[in-house]
């Protein structure tokens, strides 16, 4: 069985399915969003996380004090955690 690749990987970051366009600049990559939004108490945070291919933040040069553009929606890259499996944790702070 094939360990998979950043092609496979692809999947998970389609618009049509837990993807979301991500502007940084002139350029669009997807990633997934999770903004922490709390429907049940009705609580929304200032910080979010957003999950990305590794070869995305390579491809794009996403490092700490960038903004990316997400839903209309600005937000400052605070951290940028790799998690060693093709995939970065950006964590944003809504501007």
């Amino acid at each position: 069985m094939a360990v998979e690749n950043d092609a496979d990987r692809l999947v998970f970051f389609n618009t049509d399915e837990f993807g979301v366009a991500v502007i940084k600049g002139t350029d669009t990559f997807n990633g997934v969003f999770d903004n922490d939004l709390d429907e049940e108490l009705n609580i929304t945070s200032e910080s979010a996380v957003l999950a990305v291919r590794t070869a995305d933040v390579a491809a794009y040069t996403i490092a700490i004090d960038n903004t990316l553009t997400i839903d209309s929606a600005s937000y400052k890259v605070r951290e940028v955690l790799p998690d060693n499996t093709g995939v970065h944790h950006l964590v944003l702070e809504k501007q």
